[in-house]
């Protein structure tokens, strides 16, 4: 039985349509050979009409094996990037990397050593906290799955979900008055994906089986929380203007929208059986221009093959 390494690492790369319509080509863009080895690509002072820059971008990808264990890495670092002039990073790192046992259906794939330094959405420091230990835990989709079914009372051994049932308790005191007894109680009847649903903008009714399945991906975030942006439910205002007006910078979850840019993904994550996909940053502009970006994206792991 052999393998087919799989990993890919992209600095940026996106697309204008308006006011004109433009293709921005992937900056440092590299594809691991399946048969392993390394790929590697640098860019520097990269400059699309002043509107997107970065200083540097270094992406690496690398496979290997070692007795039945089939490693696989893909890394990317962004310097001094700087979009619109409203969302900058002095650092991004986006890592991922799989441990593939020969036989197994998927290897376990972690995201260790992701991180963004002194970003700022909107001209507000934005302070990523992300939960690198929870995709560690669960670091294959069929584990991360199961979980997500669990009721959340039934996990007595696991501090992640444990801090999970706490925090919707304490949320539901705020929101409804209601003792902290009651919402405990009513906390640990629930599903880890229904805890987890405002997180990675999830509906929660749609979570009681466990978490939304999209064709078999599960789509979810790094991301715990982005101290220095304001959480804002829009249900409660219908008029945009108005929204615009009072929040011109907020979040739901993940998603961070600013006036006149438009949203900002944070640590997207795209979980399929075997593969992991963590897009660092992904936005949709807003006007005065529209379209779509990627930043600091990776992807990887393998499968076995016969012969």
């Amino acid at each position: 039985m052999s393998f087919a390494f799989n990993a890919s690492a992209l600095a940026f790369g996106g697309r204008i349509q308006q006011p004109s319509s433009d293709v921005i080509p992937s900056q440092a863009s590299v594809s691991l050979a399946p048969s392993g080895g390394e790929g590697y690509q640098t860019v520097r002072n990269f400059d699309y009409k002043g509107i997107i820059t970065f200083d540097e971008a270094s992406v690496y990808v690398a496979g290997s094996e070692h007795g039945d264990i089939r490693n696989t890495l893909a890394s990317v670092t962004i310097k001094n990037l700087n979009v619109l002039n409203l969302l900058h990073a002095d650092l991004l790192s986006s890592r991922i990397t799989s441990r593939h046992v020969l036989g197994e259906p998927e290897g376990e794939i972690t995201v260790h050593g992701t991180s963004a330094e002194n970003l700022r959405i909107g001209g507000k420091p934005a302070k990523v906290n992300f939960n690198h230990d929870f995709y560690a835990r669960y670091a294959t989709h069929a584990k991360l799955s199961a979980v997500m079914r669990r009721i959340g009372g039934e996990v007595t051994d696991d501090d992640q979900i444990l801090g999970l049932i706490a925090e919707d308790a304490r949320k539901a005191v705020v929101a409804t008055n209601c003792s902290h007894e009651s919402a405990l109680e009513r906390a640990q009847r629930k599903t880890v994906a229904e805890l987890m649903a405002d997180r990675f903008c999830w509906n929660a009714q749609s979570c009681q089986q466990g978490a939304p399945d999209d064709h078999g991906s599960i789509h979810c975030s790094l991301v715990d929380s982005i101290e220095g942006i304001d959480v804002v439910d829009e249900s409660g205002i219908q008029d945009p203007a108005e929204l615009r007006s009072r929040y011109p910078v907020r979040r739901h979850g993940y998603v961070v929208k600013v006036a006149e840019f438009g949203s900002i993904k944070v640590g997207e994550l795209i979980i399929k059986p075997g593969e992991r996909r963590l897009n660092l940053l992904r936005f949709q502009f807003g006007c005065p221009i529209m379209g779509d970006g990627t930043g600091a994206s990776v992807t990887t792991n393998g499968t076995d093959i016969l012969p």
